[in-house]
């Protein structure tokens, strides 16, 4: 039995009157898809402009929130410790709260030279690299390794090391702590902190565009609401409706290209690279100098995992190790002085008249940097990685010394290449 005419008529009538129900539907799940659409971009825009900028602010601040120093001692002058002040001093109670100056990763957080306990930052603000150094900390709040924000806690102030007084010495230099012995190259802070105040990154600018265009984008929905309807009123229905669906597409594919463009630029322009390259495998005494022995290795063109390898044979990570011939410190190299002085040639002659003393080879900095530069000045000299370990090594044991090394260094940097 066929569908009868009457039949077709009452199925039309019925899906005509069904289809404003589904077309109301259909509105409610645009209008709630449009309004989510617009409380996300709000959200996006004020996670751009009130966490990410901040994050990737490239600027400088006083360690401490004083409008200036009020120690001793200003920037170049003559000290009773020093023939030339590095720094300002900040006089204030043991315990007041020391903050970075700027966003960088920390080199150092330990005992430096006559400064006491002493954090370095390694930064990079608008193509410049530079240290900025606290003094005489009563405590550390950071770790080698670590990566801070500006206006961060590092530490506190206090009285260690050579020095007056609780107070803060705060320094800006271009040579690190390996090379500081050498007392060059020292910046007038104040002056160095003024250059850079309020500077901005291109990844911060970038963010901070991406940040009001997504705020833009959420304004404009809320216009098109109203403005589809108005341009239905004067174009007609059917130019209203174009002009909303090709709207909201339109604006999604900005927001994808800008986010695009702020992912390339943090990739390419991001203001801190980690300077850890040492295998996580070593020890924790290896891997606790992991930033100083990188940074040293590849100032002289050295694989960052030979020198952990050679140190952990040499002292185990053990910056105060002397052994029985006197050789010093974490390379354990043989001093000038101490048990080393002994050890003469045919004519009476030092065998080390050359070399440091041993209260420098104790300095971690200087002997790390000391033993690396010997070794790849050896390297140069003999044209091979083995014989240079060979001749560094201690006399009368063959190659036995350098087959140890290079067993440790494949062994770590293999268990390295497996984790990647």
């Amino acid at each position: 039995m066929g569908l009868r005419p009457s039949d077709l008529v009452m199925l039309l009538q019925k899906n005509k009157e069904a289809s404003p129900e589904k077309k109301k539907k259909n509105r409610l799940a645009s209008w709630l898809t449009i309004n989510k659409m617009i409380v996300l971009l709000a959200i996006a825009g004020w996670f751009f402009l009130k966490i990410l900028v901040p994050i990737s602010n490239e600027s400088l601040m006083k360690p401490l929130f004083s409008e200036a120093p009020n120690g001793s001692w200003n920037f170049g002058v003559p000290t009773p410790y020093q023939e030339f002040h590095t720094g300002v001093d900040y006089m204030r109670p043991i315990g007041t709260s020391v903050t970075a100056a700027g966003s960088g990763i920390v080199v150092w957080a330990d005992w430096w030279q006559g400064h006491g306990q002493t954090v370095w930052i390694f930064h990079q603000i608008n193509g410049e690299e530079f240290y900025t150094v606290y003094a005489h900390l009563n405590e550390f709040k950071v770790q080698r390794g670590q990566l801070v924000r500006l206006g961060q806690e590092i530490g506190t102030v206090g009285e260690t090391g050579v020095g007056s007084g609780p107070h803060l010495h705060f320094a800006v230099t271009g040579i690190g702590p390996n090379n500081a012995h050498q007392w060059g190259d020292w910046k007038n802070p104040l002056e160095f902190v003024k250059k850079f105040q309020g500077k901005t990154s291109q990844f911060g600018g970038q963010v901070k565009i991406a940040g009001y265009v997504c705020l833009l984008v959420a304004a404009l929905l809320i216009l098109n609401k109203f403005l589809g309807k108005v341009v239905a009123g004067l174009m007609g229905d059917y130019i209203g409706k174009i002009f909303r669906s090709c709207f909201l597409p339109g604006i999604i594919l900005a927001v994808v290209i800008f986010g695009l463009e702020a992912a390339s630029t943090w990739s390419s322009h991001s203001p801190i690279k980690s300077v850890c390259e040492v295998s996580a495998s070593y020890p924790n005494s290896i891997k606790k100098w992991c930033v100083e022995i990188t940074t040293t290795a590849k100032k002289y063109g050295i694989d960052p995992d030979l020198i952990a390898a050679q140190m952990l044979i040499e002292s185990g990570g053990d910056a105060n190790a002397v052994s029985f011939q006197g050789a010093v410190g974490l390379m354990q190299v043989m001093a000038r002085d101490g048990i080393a002085e002994q050890f003469v040639n045919s004519e009476g002659v030092p065998l080390f008249a050359n070399r440091p003393t041993v209260a420098q080879l104790k300095d971690p900095a200087f002997n790390l940097d000391y033993g690396v530069r010997l070794l790849a000045g050896l390297s140069k000299s003999t044209g091979s990685t083995r014989e240079a370990i060979k001749a560094y090594g201690p006399a009368g044991v063959d190659y036995d010394y350098a087959d140890a090394v290079l067993r440790l260094y494949e062994q770590y940097r293999s268990e390295k290449e497996k984790k990647k």
